[in-house]
């Protein structure tokens, strides 16, 4: 069986992207969030969503975010780290450590937001690569200084409480996005050999 091709998806959405590779606007993020939360079943094409974001704007991811944008991350990240995808995850951290974030969303739903917990295992698995270990090291770290700096603005919030639970636990453009969603859906769901990360001995280069 043939695998899919990267850029012949990247193509198929091209309509949404800037030149860049990235977003092209605040319009396209809804409908960003919605190809990703429908076809995202295959490596290659969560992949290709992660490289999006990671080419877009401050401004463009923090509106990504605030559209369950963020609670997809998590989700994609737990499921990773749960099968032992560490090339996905390694991808995730990357794409966190360009992330806009707010002490606001570390504390919101201490049931979804596993990044934090997930990063922070990652710092200290000698399994990962030492650059993915030290950026997640970083992020966590960033991280807390958020959630402290948001606390010592409010007279009511507990440092503690936060950082624990953050680190611990119109009819044509409708036509036109249906149809975008099926060619989608088509590279997503079919049976198509899904792209396989290159093997620890395997020379490739650094992204």
């Amino acid at each position: 069986m043939t695998r899919i091709d990267p850029n012949q998806l990247l193509r198929t959405m091209n309509v949404l992207l800037a030149p860049d590779g990235g977003i092209k606007s605040i319009e396209e993020v809804p409908r960003i969030v919605q190809l990703m939360q429908k076809f995202s079943k295959k490596l290659v094409s969560k992949c290709i969503y992660i490289h999006i974001l990671r080419s877009s704007s401050r401004d463009l991811l923090e509106q990504f975010l605030a559209v369950e944008g963020w609670d997809l991350l998590n989700s994609w990240f737990l499921d990773a780290y749960r099968n032992g995808n560490l090339y996905l995850c390694g991808d995730l951290v990357r794409l966190f450590a360009l992330c806009p974030m707010t002490g606001q969303r570390l504390k919101a739903d201490p049931e979804k937001n596993a990044a934090p917990k997930i990063l922070r295992m990652l710092s200290n698995d000698t399994k990962i690569e030492a650059e993915i270990r030290n950026l997640a090291t970083q992020v966590v770290s960033q991280w807390i200084r958020i959630a402290r700096k948001k606390e010592l603005e409010s007279d009511y919030a507990e440092i503690d409480d936060i950082v624990d639970d953050a680190i611990d636990g119109g009819s044509d453009g409708a036509g036109h996005s249906r149809h975008l969603e099926d060619v989608v859906q088509d590279y997503d769901a079919d049976q198509s050999e899904d792209y396989v990360p290159p093997t620890s001995g395997s020379k490739t280069k650094k992204a």
